[in-house]
């Protein structure tokens, strides 16, 4: 059963993996260890299906545990592809990298270094928490301070209820 969560998130898929979490106006995916092809695709369809409609959309990568794997080649593939694909609604894709240790920010410096050489169609953002993430989209969407702490609590109570489920655990520092 998908447990509730607060401002209108609704938790779509999960498994050890990933987690896909969707609002009208953002996405948000969970992503542990050991993803496949198959598990692309399919988040692929579930994102085009939630958010094929929309006018204005957050895309949110929380990466949960450091140091992540690396994914096979076919995944990376698969990857690029969804993102070049991304709905045109999509203001920005924002990455999450949790916690304050080295092994993070090396994780979201290398992530910022590789999007600047990608030069990919999206803007590209990097955050340490849920709350900036959220905030860098405030301007493109209008959301209040008030919607983005509901989101971010909502956000931290989807991980937690993913990570309860057998996903990747909660790193109590990374929280907020």
């Amino acid at each position: 059963m998908t447990p509730a969560l607060p401002a209108g998130l609704r938790m779509l898929s999960s498994s050890k993996a990933h987690a896909a979490v969707f609002r009208a106006d953002l996405s948000l995916l969970l992503w542990g260890r050991g993803f496949t092809v198959e598990e692309v695709l399919a988040f692929g369809a579930t994102l085009r299906a939630e958010l094929g409609g929309a006018k204005r959309t957050a895309a949110l990568v929380w990466l949960t545990d450091l140091p992540a794997s690396v994914p096979t080649e076919p995944v990376r593939e698969a990857l690029a592809k969804l993102i070049s694909q991304s709905p045109p609604s999509f203001t920005g894709l924002t990455y999450i990298v949790e916690s304050g240790d080295f092994g993070s920010a090396t994780a979201r410096s290398v992530i910022t270094g590789l999007n600047l050489l990608a030069k990919p169609s999206l803007k590209v953002a990097v955050h340490a928490t849920v709350r900036d993430a959220l905030q860098s989209f405030t301007p493109a969407l209008g959301w209040s301070e008030a919607e983005v702490a509901e989101l971010s609590r909502g956000l931290i109570a989807a991980r937690a209820a993913w990570a309860a489920a057998g996903g990747t655990p909660v790193n109590e520092r990374a929280r907020g």
